[in-house]
């Protein structure tokens, strides 16, 4: 099946199809592979904000080992 993408999702990610699908219903007719990588393009954005706060708090955690371990 030449034009068709196979998609698993549950109730904890169907909001990466509602993505997936305002993609489709605002964008020119696209490949498979196009809409693949747009998808995979919209979910990393999505999860870049995430990162990043995980990123801070690692940064933050690290600061108060430092200052604890330098204190003994």
């Amino acid at each position: 099946q030449k034009d068709k993408l196979l998609t698993v999702s549950n109730k904890a990610n169907t909001y990466v199809v509602d993505m997936m699908k305002n993609y489709i219903e605002h964008h020119e007719p696209v490949t498979v592979y196009k809409f693949l990588f747009a998808s995979l393009e919209l979910v990393c954005n999505s999860y870049y904000p995430v990162i990043e706060k995980m990123d801070e708090t690692k940064d933050r955690i690290n600061q108060l080992l430092h200052k604890t371990t330098t204190k003994k």
